[in-house]
């Protein structure tokens, strides 16, 4: 079973061996457990990780190699599912107070601070990338709320040079202006964060919408009345 591994090693690290078969899990994502850090002194594991779509493969560690290394860093609970992909997979689990004897070996030593090095860059990388993501997200939403704030903008003029502007009974003026209050009341209600950015719009805007078509004839007509005698 162990004739690929020198038998003084064998002696050495026999209280630290354990030995799985091919399907075996060595580790579960989200277990609590005092295990360690792990050798892969033989054979071949896949690390797994959960998603909403179930379990996908991550990656594959091949002997000699480290994993679970994560643990010193910050402990807790596992971060992946280890399972064994080859027939025999031979692992030597140091628990922390222990890492003095692995340690010892230079050539073990110089792969685990290469791993834990690696997983720093990941770490960094993955970091970077979610900053990008949130500014392109915070880019996404105050594009969102400056094309609220023109919309609001624009119902609010629109109905304010109507009631203004239009020839109607004072009744008909009333439920103008009530409506005009209306739509005041919900932007503070539902949108307290842009009610005091909700302002006269811009000529180029006005311009711009002009171009779109969204005014008909009549309102077009209103709107003109009602901006000449505000200038």
């Amino acid at each position: 079973m162990f004739r690929d591994i020198p038998p003084a090693e064998v002696e050495q690290f026999r209280s630290f061996m354990y030995v799985y078969s091919r399907g075996a899990t060595l580790l579960t994502e989200g277990e609590q457990d005092d295990r360690g850090l792990f050798l892969l002194r033989k054979g071949k594991v896949n690390i797994f990780k959960n998603t909403g779509s179930g379990r996908d493969l991550i990656s594959t560690i091949e002997a000699i190699n480290f994993f679970g290394e994560m643990a010193i860093i910050v402990g807790g609970a596992r971060s992946a599912t280890v399972v064994a992909e080859s027939d025999e997979v031979v692992v030597y689990a140091f628990r922390k107070p222990d890492l003095t004897a692995l340690m010892k070996n230079p050539k073990w030593s110089l792969m685990l601070v290469t791993r834990l090095c690696s997983d720093l860059k990941n770490a960094n990388e993955q970091l970077t990338e979610l900053r990008g993501r949130s500014r392109k997200l915070q880019e996404v939403h105050d594009r969102q709320t400056r094309e609220m704030i023109e919309i609001f903008s624009l119902i609010s003029e629109v109905q304010n040079a109507v009631a203004q502007e239009a020839v109607v009974t004072s009744r008909e003026w009333y439920y103008l202006k009530s409506l005009a209050q209306f739509t005041r009341k919900v932007v503070r209600a539902h949108f307290p964060e842009i009610t005091e950015r909700v302002e006269p719009l811009d000529p180029q805007t006005w311009q711009r919408i002009r171009a779109e078509g969204l005014l008909s004839a009549d309102l077009e007509k209103c709107m003109e009345k009602y901006a000449s005698k505000s200038t």
